[in-house]
């Protein structure tokens, strides 16, 4: 039987530093922006959906707006991004509650919790935004960071 290092001729000829190291392959995260609505309304509901794709498929999230970048409570308003969601909403208030990075192996999450307190909310017909009471909302599953965030904040 033949010991690796004998028949390593490199180990032999005292050549092993000249041999090139494959580098590890750096591919770069993809980085985005996922900016979930805490909505609430006046009679202690809040609303979630069901992931139906991509990385938390058949778990349960907020609301979500996509962004490239970090927006604020001013772009969201401008373009009425939470009013595009449902076909009635009047909004009382919005502000950030919380910002968290998340990380995958292949992604790179900023998270951005918006908290927003709204009346007469109607939801859109055949969409997949569902309304619970705020005690029963826990008991549905989330990914990770959506789990933290409810219990932090609804605690």
């Amino acid at each position: 039987m033949v010991v690796e290092t004998e028949a390593c001729l490199s180990l032999q000829n005292k050549t092993i530093n000249n041999r090139p190291v494959k580098k590890k392959s750096q591919s770069k995260k993809k980085y985005r922006v996922l900016n979930y609505f805490i909505i609430k309304d006046q009679s202690n509901h809040i609303y979630f959906q069901k992931r139906l794709d991509g990385i938390w498929k058949n778990l349960y999230e907020l609301p979500l707006f996509e962004s490239k970048k970090l927006i604020t409570k001013q772009y969201l308003l401008n373009k009425n991004i939470v009013q595009k969601k449902f076909s009635k909403i009047e909004l009382q208030n919005i502000y950030l509650s919380k910002q968290v990075s998340h990380n995958l192996s292949h992604q790179k999450l900023e998270i951005l919790f918006w908290e927003i307190n709204a009346n007469n909310i109607c939801i859109k017909k055949n969409d997949n935004i569902k309304k619970t009471l705020i005690t029963t909302i826990q008991k549905y599953p989330f990914p990770k960071p959506i789990k933290i965030y409810l219990h932090e904040s609804l605690s």
